[in-house]
């Protein structure tokens, strides 16, 4: 692997395209997620469709931060077990 300068800030700019390639999906995303809302709430005549909405759409979301909860907690014991076995081998040295 090359450390030379100009490999570094090539890979520092592929890093940073990353980065905002995920801040476009994020907002893309954000603006679909509101469209489909709108479109669901001009769909829904009754006000009982619209109350059945609402909920599904909280249970969506719930469902949504659930997932991303347990994400973060896997990623999470992922570091502490790599430090454990860091610390783990430093002890031993």
């Amino acid at each position: 692997m090359c450390l030379c300068q100009c490999c570094l800030k090539a890979r520092a700019r592929k890093d940073t395209e990353k980065i905002k390639i995920d801040l476009g999906v994020k907002e893309k995303a954000a603006h679909l997620h509101h469209i489909a809302t709108v479109c669901f709430w001009l769909l829904c005549s009754s006000q009982q469709l619209k109350y059945k909405f609402m909920a599904d759409l909280q249970r969506a979301k719930v469902i949504v931060r659930r997932r991303a909860m347990e994400d973060a907690y896997m990623a999470l014991k992922f570091i502490r077990n790599i430090h454990d076995m860091m610390a783990n081998k430093l002890y031993r040295m």
